[in-house]
């Protein structure tokens, strides 16, 4: 599967939801994510815009005192390259003030504390 097929454009979101106390961007990723490269970059890339739009004017204005959440969703387990990618995103998010959460199949992804 090619990576715009994956990822789509990689300077949007997929999908906002606003409800409740929560407002949360949901990037989307269909079938078996490979760790090539070009994935990987596009990955990064993507979390990165994502993390970035959570700093605009726009988004503080739709958020008004809501949770902020990137949730990331893939049909299918994607190589662990891919996790860890995510993994190490998770920083960047928090000191952003958003939380990053991955979801598999339906599950959410428990990242290991190191602890």
């Amino acid at each position: 599967m090619k990576t715009e097929e994956i990822f789509g454009n990689t300077n949007s979101i997929d999908f906002i939801s606003k409800r409740d106390d929560i407002v949360e961007l949901l990037l989307l990723c269909n079938g078996f994510v490979e760790g090539s490269d070009e994935n990987c970059s596009a990955l990064l890339e993507k979390v990165g815009y994502y993390i970035s739009y959570t700093e605009t004017a726009d988004f503080a204005r739709l958020c008004e005192n809501r949770y902020r959440v990137i949730s990331v969703f893939f049909s299918d387990k994607p190589d662990e390259r891919i996790i860890e990618l995510l993994y190490g995103c998770r920083r960047q998010a928090i000191d952003s003030g958003v939380l990053l959460r991955v979801t598999i199949s339906g599950l959410p992804l428990l990242f290991d504390s190191g602890c």
